[in-house]
C-alpha cells in the first residue's frame, strides 16, 4: 500500500469542480437563444464547433468536453431539424 498521506498530495480533484462549473456556466449562458436564434443551421453548427473547440482548449475533462457536445448537439436537434415545429 502506498504511505503517501492527504498531506502530501499537492492536489485534489475536488479543487477543479469550482473552475469547470464556472467553464460550463461560461460557455452555456445564453446559448440556446444564440443557437436558436441562428440564421441559418449551418451558422448554429459553426457556433457550436467554434465553443466545442474553445471549450476543448480550457478544459482537460473528457467527461465534461463530452458532455457539452451533447448538450448543444440537443439544442441544434431542437431548434433545426426538418421535423422541428417553429
Amino acid at each position: 500500500m502506498d504511505d503517501t498521506t492527504n498531506e502530501e498530495i499537492n492536489f485534489s480533484p475536488l479543487e477543479a469542480i469550482p473552475r469547470q462549473h464556472a467553464l460550463l456556466r461560461e460557455y452555456c449562458t445564453g446559448v440556446e437563444d444564440r443557437i436558436k436564434n441562428s440564421a441559418s443551421e449551418t451558422d448554429a453548427l459553426k457556433l457550436v464547433d467554434s465553443l466545442c473547440r474553445k471549450f476543448d482548449s480550457e478544459c482537460e475533462s473528457d467527461v465534461l468536453q463530452d458532455g457539452l457536445r451533447t448538450y448543444l448537439s440537443g439544442l441544434i436537434r431542437r431548434y433545426w431539424s426538418k421535423n422541428h415545429d417553429s
